[in-house]
């Protein structure tokens, strides 16, 4: 899957910009971060440390592309 295809699928949307959306989920991200990264990872909480990262990349993500006013409606298209 490329990113033509995903705006082709509807996976990907053209919608009007929104930062107020974008700095909201920044917001998001960074708290989450803030919190994980005071965590010292162990064998225990390894799996629950790199989720809360993977959100908070998400959410970065989310919030580059309301900003630049797209709505991806699934992880796979984020990466294009």
């Amino acid at each position: 899957m490329d990113w033509k295809t995903c705006m082709q699928e509807g996976n990907s949307i053209r919608i009007a910009a929104d930062k107020k959306r974008a700095a909201f989920l920044l917001k998001q991200a960074e708290k989450t971060l803030s919190i994980v990264e005071k965590i010292e990872i162990n064998e225990e909480n390894a799996s629950v440390f790199f989720a809360n990262y993977y959100d908070a990349f998400l959410e970065l993500l989310h919030a580059l592309m309301y900003y630049d006013g797209y709505k991806v409606k699934n992880h796979y298209c984020l990466g294009y």
